[in-house]
């Protein structure tokens, strides 16, 4: 009778080991994800006001952050719609409690647990 295949103690540990790294390499879940931070590029954005004759002006945007499933691009129009006065139905512009740049003025838009928070010149 043949006696049956036992896994010893280093084999245990050796499985335990890559057991772990399966685990923790395995990506978040999609929730968990959607809400974490996305830093976003700085940039210039380029504004019209709507008087007449209109008005048209370039504004740096720095440390802009997007989180809770924000994209970048949802970002910097949230940001036009705040620097022009028409932000997206429903958000609404705060100051910011991040240390921005040197030079520009810290700012968050938030609608619910969806947020953005960027820096602009100011100050």
């Amino acid at each position: 009778m043949k006696k049956p295949v036992s896994i010893s103690g280093v084999g245990v540990v050796l499985a335990l080991a890559v057991l772990t790294l399966a685990v923790l390499a395995a990506p978040l879940p999609g929730a968990a994800a959607a809400s974490l931070p996305v830093g976003c590029s700085n940039k210039t954005l380029k504004l019209t006001t709507e008087e007449t004759p209109p008005r048209h002006f370039s504004e740096p945007v720095k440390a802009v952050k997007a989180s809770a499933g924000v994209t970048c691009a949802q970002a910097y129009e949230i940001i036009r719609g705040a620097l022009t006065g028409k932000l997206p139905n429903g958000w609404k512009l705060y100051g910011g409690t991040f240390t921005p740049p040197s030079g520009f003025v810290a700012e968050l838009a938030r609608k619910g647990s969806r947020q953005v928070q960027f820096a602009v010149h100011g100050g």
